[in-house]
């Protein structure tokens, strides 16, 4: 059955939603276990792709990190979420901000 706007917005939401959670898992993991990965904060930062797949084929989502120079210990993550129903094309974004809070 084909999902009214409302559930798609809804949906869409939920799936920004995760895109942040999951940069944010990838952040914390990087961090917390560094010393048995060897990754850390810079390598966070240096990560190129964040994006995670949406399970479901109707729903596009961009994980979108951007570094501020000014700020290395700052990043501003961007989640979006994009589908094409009724009049064309809608999209929710998310922004987060993730910073480095060991020192």
């Amino acid at each position: 059955s084909k999902l009214s706007y409302a559930e798609a917005k809804i949906k869409a939401s939920y799936l920004a939603q995760e895109g942040i959670e999951y940069a944010r898992n990838i952040r914390d993991n990087y961090i917390f276990y560094s010393t048995t990965t060897g990754y850390g904060w810079d390598d966070f930062v240096a990560l190129a792709n964040l994006n995670y797949p949406s399970e479901y084929p109707d729903f596009t989502r961009t994980i979108t990190k951007i570094v501020d120079l000014s700020n290395p210990n700052e990043v501003k993550i961007t989640s979006d979420v994009s589908w094409i129903q009724g009049s064309g094309p809608h999209n929710v974004i998310l922004t987060e901000h993730l910073f480095n809070w060991v020192e």
